[in-house]
C-alpha cells in the first residue's frame, strides 16, 4: 500500500505542478475575490449574490491566503489536496476488494480523463470528491461519524452534493431491506447533512434568473452525450492502452481467485451514481438551467470504478496484467496535455495596441481575466457592454448581464457600461471577440445598429487566437 501511495503522489505532483501555477480564469476569479472579502457577512453576501456554491472552498482559500498568501498555487491548494486525498481513499476503499494494483488502476484510469483537471480549478469540485470518498471510506467501514463529516462536506462544497449521497442512500435501503433492521445511525449521518441545503435556497432563486444557450441547456441530448462521452471519447487511448497491455501480460502470473466484489449494496450504490446525469438533467430542465459534466463527477468515477473492475475480472485479477494496467494508465496520464481554461489574449499583445481607442470585449470571460492581469494604464480603455434584452435576443444568455454587481463586489477597475450609453459617447472603438462563444452579442446588436466593423488583426490567446475589430459608427 506504501509504495502505491508514494507512486501516486509523486505523479499527482508532477502532473499538477505546472497548472497550478497558471492564470486564474474567470470562475476561478470569483472564488478568489470572494475569499478576499473584507469580512466573513461580505463573503457570504457576495456567495449569496454573485456565485452558487457553499461557503466551504471560499472560507478554505481565505484560510490559505491568510497563511501562505494569494498566488494562483495557494488559490488552487485546497482544491488539489481535496482531490489528492480522495484519490487515496479511493485506493483504500478499493485494496479490499480488488488489490491493491487493480486500485491504483481504477485511481490512474480516473486521472487520464478531463476529470483531473479539476484537481487544478479552484472551484469546489476537488473538495466534493475529496469528501465523497471519505464518506465511501467511512460507509464501508460502517463508521457513522465518518460518514455525517463526509457527507456534511459535500453539502458545504457543492449544491448538487445530495445526488451523490442518494447512492449511499440507496445502498443502506438495500441493507436495511437484507437485514430487516433500520439502523437509524447511519440513516442520520445520511439525511441531517442534507438540512444543509436550506441555506442554497436564496443562491438558487438568483440562479434561475440567468438565461443559458439552447446548447448549454440541460436536455436528453445532454444526457446522450454525457454517457457516449464517458464510453468512447475520455476513454480513449487510456483504456485501449490499457486493455491491451492488460491482456498481453495474462500469461505470466496464475488467477486470483476473485469473483466480483460488492453485493446487492454496492449494484444499488453503482447505480444511484450512474442515474444522477439523468436526475439531474430532468431537474435542470424544468428551469432551463445549464448542465455541465463536472457536476457529476462523482457519476464519472463510478464509471471508471466499474471499468477498471471488469477489466480485472476479465484477467483474472491477475498482479501483472494490473501492473500493465498502472503503466499503461500512468503513461496516458502523463502524455495527456492540460487544455488551458484561460480566455485571456496574450497580455503583451493587448498592451502593445496603438492609440487611444476604447477597448471592448466581447466576452464576459476575456473581460473579467483582462481586469484581473492588466496594467492599470491599459485598463482605462477596457469596457464590457450590457444589456439584458439584447443578450435575450441574439445569444439566449444572461450569465454576464450580472456583471454591474460583481464590479461593485468585486476589485473590479475596468469598466461596466450599458451598451446604448457607451455606443452613444463612442462612436469608434475596438472590439476582442471569440466568434465560437455563444454566450457573445455584441458584434451581431452592431451590425444590426448599421455599425461599421473591420477585422483589423489576431491576438495571440492561450488556446485559439482572438479577433481584433475596429467598430464606426
Amino acid at each position: 500500500m506504501i509504495p502505491a501511495v508514494g507512486f501516486l503522489t509523486a505523479l499527482f505532483i508532477a502532473l499538477v505542478a505546472g497548472p497550478l501555477g497558471r492564470r486564474l480564469w474567470f470562475d476561478e476569479l470569483f472564488t478568489f475575490y470572494i475569499a478576499q472579502a473584507p469580512s466573513l457577512a461580505r463573503l457570504f453576501d457576495g456567495i449569496a449574490h454573485v456565485d452558487l456554491n457553499p461557503p466551504l472552498i471560499y472560507l478554505l482559500v481565505r484560510l490559505f491566503h491568510r497563511l501562505a498568501g494569494t498566488s494562483e498555487l495557494i488559490t488552487r491548494l485546497p482544491a488539489a489536496i481535496g482531490f489528492y486525498l480522495g484519490s487515496i481513499g479511493v485506493l483504500v476503499f478499493l485494496r479490499r476488494r480488488i488489490g491493491v494494483l487493480w486500485g491504483t488502476a481504477a485511481v490512474l484510469l480516473f486521472w487520464t480523463t478531463p476529470y483531473f483537471r479539476l484537481a487544478t480549478q479552484a472551484r469546489p469540485y476537488g473538495l466534493l470528491f475529496g469528501f465523497f470518498a471519505f464518506s465511501l471510506v467511512s460507509y464501508d467501514r460502517r463508521s457513522v461519524k465518518g460518514l455525517a463529516i463526509g457527507n456534511a462536506g459535500m453539502m458545504l462544497s457543492h449544491v448538487f452534493a445530495p445526488l451523490s449521497i442518494a447512492a449511499f442512500g440507496a445502498a443502506e435501503l438495500f441493507r436495511t431491506m437484507k437485514t430487516r433492521r433500520i439502523d437509524w445511525r447511519v440513516w442520520g449521518s445520511l439525511i441531517l447533512p442534507l438540512l444543509i441545503s436550506l441555506a442554497y435556497i436564496p443562491a438558487t432563486r438568483n440562479f434561475q434568473k440567468f438565461y443559458f444557450p439552447a446548447a448549454f441547456q440541460a436536455s436528453g441530448d445532454q444526457i446522450l452525450h454525457y454517457y457516449v462521452r464517458l464510453l468512447f471519447l475520455y476513454m480513449y487511448p487510456a483504456g485501449f492502452l490499457g486493455i491491451g497491455l492488460a491482456l498481453v501480460a495474462l500469461p505470466f502470473t496464475k488467477f486470483v481467485r476473485r469473483g466480483l466484489p460488492g453485493g446487492g449494496a454496492a449494484i444499488l450504490w453503482s447505480v444511484a451514481l450512474l442515474v444522477t446525469p439523468v436526475a439531474l438533467n430532468l431537474v435542470l430542465m424544468r428551469s432551463g438551467g445549464a448542465f455541465w459534466e463536472r457536476y457529476c463527477m462523482t457519476s464519472a468515477l463510478a464509471f471508471y470504478l466499474l471499468v477498471t473492475i471488469g477489466l480485472g475480472w476479465v484477467t483474472g485479477f491477475r498482479k501483472s496484467s494490473g501492473l500493465a494496467a498502472c503503466f499503461a494508465f500512468a503513461a496516458v496520464a502523463l502524455a495527456t496535455p492540460f487544455p488551458p481554461d484561460s480566455q485571456l489574449p496574450e497580455p503583451k499583445a493587448l498592451e502593445a495596441l496603438p492609440g487611444d481607442l476604447p477597448i471592448v470585449s466581447a466576452s464576459g470571460l476575456s473581460f473579467l481575466e483582462m481586469d484581473h492581469y492588466l496594467g492599470s494604464s491599459l485598463l482605462s480603455r477596457v469596457y464590457y457592454l450590457v444589456d439584458r434584452p439584447s443578450a435575450i435576443a441574439y445569444a439566449h444568455a444572461t450569465i454576464f448581464e450580472n456583471l454591474p454587481t460583481v464590479a461593485q463586489d468585486f476589485p473590479v477597475r475596468a469598466h461596466v457600461e450599458d451598451y446604448h450609453s457607451f455606443a452613444a459617447a463612442h462612436r469608434r472603438f475596438l472590439v476582442i471577440d471569440r466568434p465560437d462563444y455563444m454566450e457573445d452579442w455584441l458584434l451581431r446588436k452592431l451590425c444590426d445598429d448599421g455599425a461599421s466593423i473591420r477585422l483589423r488583426s489576431t491576438l495571440p490567446g492561450p488556446e485559439r487566437e482572438f479577433l481584433l475589430y475596429e467598430v464606426s459608427f
